[in-house]
């Protein structure tokens, strides 16, 4: 099983960065807002340097979806 774990988080399935960017995503289609999507991450436990780090990576004109 701890095989299957290393290979996920390996891979990036399993990681901080990974689980944030999928939050980001799901967030940014159900037309949440920047605002929002912050508080959710918070919320969900992730630090403010890696939410930072994904939103910047993040493509999402909020102002748009907002």
């Amino acid at each position: 099983m701890s095989e299957i774990i290393d290979k996920c988080e390996a891979d990036g399935y399993q990681s901080d960065a990974g689980y944030t960017r999928m939050i980001i995503r799901v967030r940014s289609e159900q037309l949440y807002g920047l605002h929002l999507v912050r508080q959710d991450l918070s919320l969900e436990g992730i630090s403010s340097d890696v939410a930072k780090l994904a939103l910047e990576e993040h493509e999402t004109d909020w102002f748009i979806v907002a």
